[in-house]
């Protein structure tokens, strides 16, 4: 039976075979494989879109990211370090390969790359959460508990679901 993600898959293949090397398509096919639970097309469709835009580092970390998930952590860092190297203070490049470097448990290089992301982007709680993993690891206990408590506190409409009950008082039972 045919599905939508199986529908997309196929109308961008049709795409990309009328246009090749058309780097909107290649990213939005890359993105429907993985979507789709094709990850080895997603993995073989996304070096085409980084080889065809080279300045652009989303195609990179997608490929990291993917490596990562299936546990080939040589081939994730590998494309971590390549989106690096293309754009050396992009936050997510960081974030990719600071989770790469602490499960690699070089904790000290986690801890840096992870914390500078924080500093850049204080508002996303996963990746104050991470960083503050990384400082605990290296000894920095009061920088991580800062971050904790900045991931559970974000400010403004992000906040997290409080983890207080919301119990109003009923009435006393009769008996």
């Amino acid at each position: 039976p045919s599905t939508p993600a199986g529908n997309a898959v196929g109308d961008l293949e049709n795409a990309l075979a009328a246009q090749p090397g058309d780097r909107i398509v290649l990213g939005r096919m890359a993105a429907a494989y993985e979507r789709s639970g094709a990850i080895d097309k997603a993995v073989a469709a996304y070096p085409s879109m980084a080889k065809a835009h080279p300045t652009n580092v989303a195609p990179l970390v997608s490929i990291a990211r993917l490596y990562a998930s299936q546990k080939d952590v040589a081939k994730a860092m590998e494309a971590a370090r390549s989106a690096r190297k293309v754009a050396p203070d992009d936050v997510d490049v960081a974030k990719v390969l600071g989770a790469l470097a602490y499960e690699m448990h070089d904790y000290s290089w986690a801890a840096n790359l992870l914390q500078d992301a924080a500093r850049r982007q204080p508002d996303d709680p996963e990746l104050l959460y991470d960083a503050a993993k990384a400082l605990y690891s290296v000894g920095k206990v009061s920088e991580a508990e800062v971050l904790v408590r900045d991931a559970l506190n974000p400010p403004g409409p992000a906040k997290l679901p409080s983890l207080a009950l919301n119990v109003t008082p009923s009435a006393p039972d009769p008996l």
